[in-house]
């Protein structure tokens, strides 16, 4: 490990990177697939995590190995430089064939997550998902734009779904979990579109 690097920093990456992962084991043990529907909250609580950080760590163990999770360990602490969690679940977005060279890129160049995605966006000239951030005037625009959305989900639902073609359903080849999951969130959204008519 390099004299300059703040061991303390470095060794607390490590931790974090290994507690992450064994969150996933234990959440994918029971549940190696998908999520059973009305347990999040309990999961979630237990791990001490919100919703998409505790999808993350399921992704990450799932994508990674005990050998590679030794690897990524053993790199970070010859490196010097505290990889954090946020850089491991960007890493994930490459092929697995080019995360060790973009994590030893990270390493040397003492990368920052941001500088991370910026090269992870050009190598693989993907834009961000996030695109531009919604402009929003006063509480009347913002019940139009989600009226919007929510006729765009409903739209976009019934081609899936083929509910003016069943036979043309693209939906009926989804697993029934996720179809089940598209049921529910159909029924959330629609339950959204009265309330905002009505505001």
């Amino acid at each position: 490990m390099a004299a300059h690097t703040n061991r303390t920093a470095v060794n607390k990456a490590i931790t974090d990177i290994q507690r992450f992962y064994e969150s996933g084991r234990k959440s994918l043990e029971p549940y190696p697939n998908a999520l059973p529907h009305g347990k999040w909250v309990k999961l979630t609580v237990d791990a001490k995590m919100n919703r998409d950080r505790y999808l993350k760590c399921r992704q990450f163990a799932r994508a990674i190995s005990k050998p590679d999770l030794k690897r990524i360990c053993r790199e970070i602490e010859d490196g010097g430089f505290p990889v954090g969690v946020q850089h491991a679940i960007r890493l994930l977005r490459l092929p697995e064939n080019q995360r060790w060279r973009f994590l030893q890129k990270i390493i040397a160049a003492r990368w920052s997550c941001r500088q991370l995605t910026a090269a992870i966006q050009q190598k693989t000239k993907r834009r961000p998902i996030g695109g531009r951030k919604p402009q929003i005037k006063n509480q009347t625009d913002a019940v139009q734009k989600l009226l919007r959305i929510c006729e765009q989900w409903s739209r976009l639902h019934g081609v899936i779904m083929g509910k003016k073609n069943v036979d043309q359903a693209v939906g009926m080849e989804l697993s029934p979990a996720i179809r089940n999951e598209l049921g529910r969130c159909d029924s959330a959204v629609n339950r959204l579109y009265r309330r905002l008519l009505e505001a």
